[in-house]
């Protein structure tokens, strides 16, 4: 690992199984790896036993909030991968509407992660290979099921919005293969693991890889902005901030465009709220336009990188004034929402 990490100079490690092998040993393999690799990052770890930076290593710590952070406050690993996310992400937006945990878990996490010592590094996900698929909860539903079609709509409203959580709160996103294609499986039977070429991966209409296209688009215009109006953000520091939380809307907001980005795990009914403390003021507020949340039905939207490059009514619309408090509304079936100044 030190040869091929100081000869390729690797990003970063993905390490499996963290918790099972001695703690020290993932200190002084971090150590080692940060001297052999020129890709390092800073640490807030008084635990390196040479003050030496280490390379960015996500770790697998399949266990609780305490257990993450004894590893993580330890200097074992950079960041885990988010297992106190993954199930509270789980409990608030999948299964059956009338069922779902409310949303004040989100922000129940969202701060006790907080107290992480990168909460930004955090590697987020809702599905991997040691997990039912997400889809997996409805069992033989599908589009098809005309008896159940209003609780296959409801799934797919809430899947994208637990995909946008993911995305958008502190830590890095991590998508597993095929959940764009919407597949389904066990840990049981292996199928979780099914092979992307037995489905139908080159039909990029019916499933979410639309929806994820323009997703990342502005994820990847938000993140920029980021890294230019908040280069450094620190040690314990959170680049979102909270604006609205009750049993059934959650909103948060990203300082670099801005952005704010409002959910609803009830998409039967409109939400509206009345949001305080917004980076909005003085600037016009548009809405992202998501395949299946809101877009226009005009077909595809085109595939632009740069922000430069939008376009009114056809990436984004529904512009409003701006102010530092506003009346949000996520109507019917449009949760995610993503709102941005500009």
């Amino acid at each position: 690992i030190l040869y091929a990490s100081a000869t390729y100079g690797f990003d970063g490690l993905r390490a499996d199984t963290v918790m099972y092998i001695n703690k020290q040993f993932w200190v002084d393999l971090s150590d080692a790896l940060g001297a052999a690799s020129s890709n390092v990052v800073a640490t807030s770890s008084s635990s390196s036993s040479n003050g030496a930076s280490k390379i960015f290593m996500t770790g697998e710590v399949y266990s609780s909030y305490e257990c993450n952070n004894d590893y993580l406050s330890a200097g074992a690993v950079s960041s885990t991968l988010n297992y106190p996310l993954f199930f509270t992400i789980r409990s608030v937006f999948r299964g059956n509407v009338g069922q779902l945990g409310n949303m004040y878990a989100l922000g129940s996490t969202w701060r006790q992660q907080l107290t992480f010592p990168q909460p930004n590094w955090q590697v987020n996900f809702i599905d991997n290979h040691d997990q039912d698929r997400w889809m997996q909860f409805l069992g033989d539903i599908d589009s098809s099921s005309s008896s159940y079609k209003d609780d296959y709509s409801n799934a797919i409203v809430n899947y994208r919005s637990a995909i946008a959580y993911m995305y958008f709160t502190n830590g890095v996103p991590c998508v597993y293969y095929g959940t764009e294609q919407l597949m389904r499986g066990v840990v049981s039977q292996n199928t979780n693991r099914e092979p992307l070429w037995l489905t139908n991966y080159a039909n990029t209409t019916s499933n979410l890889v639309p929806f994820f296209t323009q997703l990342h688009r502005f994820y990847d215009n938000v993140v920029t902005a980021e890294a230019t109006a908040i280069p450094n953000p620190g040690t314990n520091s959170s680049i979102v901030e909270e604006r609205w939380m009750d049993d059934n809307m959650y909103c948060l907001e990203r300082p670099g465009l801005p952005m704010m980005l409002c959910l609803t795990n009830n998409p039967t009914v409109p939400q509206t709220r009345t949001i305080p403390n917004l980076a909005f003021a003085g600037k016009k507020v548009c809405t992202w336009y998501l395949p299946g949340a809101g877009a226009p039905s005009t077909g595809s939207i085109p595939d632009v990188s740069k922000r430069s490059e939008w376009k009114e009514g056809v990436h984004y619309g529904d512009c409003v004034p701006g102010s530092s408090t506003m009346s949000i509304t996520v109507g019917a079936g449009q949760s995610p929402l993503l709102l941005f100044g500009m």
